[in-house]
Order: structure tokens, then sequence, then C-alpha cells
């Protein structure tokens, strides 16, 4: 009974000693494979290209935006600074 018992306990402490051991050399394999994907490179550049493409449109969108806002300003600073109603009565 006594040397099922230490049979047991060896195996545990076997255990405990060899598992950190493995999963390290795991670990360190599959961060040591280099994972460069052409595919996925690819795809970024797209990704890249269509995002450009995005901020190009947007900025000539909000330049627009911004050239009527300023016209607008410039047509009420306009009507509040002429006098109205003293005009071409007779």
């Amino acid at each position: 009974m006594i040397g099922i018992f230490q049979t047991l306990v060896a195996l545990f402490i076997f255990a405990l000693i060899i598992t950190p051991i493995i999963l390290l050399s795991i670990l360190l394999i599959r961060t040591s494979k280099p994972k460069s994907n052409p595919q996925s490179a690819k795809r970024l550049d797209e990704l890249a290209e269509i995002d450009a493409a995005i901020i190009e449109e947007t900025n000539a969108a909000l330049a627009t935006v911004l050239e009527k806002i300023q016209d607008i300003e410039e047509r009420l600073d306009r009507e509040d600074s002429t006098v109205k109603g003293f005009g071409n009565k007779k």
C-alpha cells in the first residue's frame, strides 16, 4: 500500500516538474514561427488605399460644407450691417 502511495506521489511530483517545461517549450515554438502571410499584407495594403480614398472624399466634402457655411455667414453679416426702411421712399 505504501509502495502505491509513493508511486502516485512520485508521478504527481514528476507531473508538476515536467508540465511547465512542456508548456514553455510549446509556447516558445509557437511564438518563434514567423507569421508573415502575403495575402494578409496584400489585404492590408488594399485597406490602406480604401482608407486613404475615404479620407480624401471626406476632406473634400468638409471643405465644401465649410465654404457654404462661410458664404452664409458673410450674407448674414451683410444683412445685419445694412439699414432697411429708409431706402427709396418718396
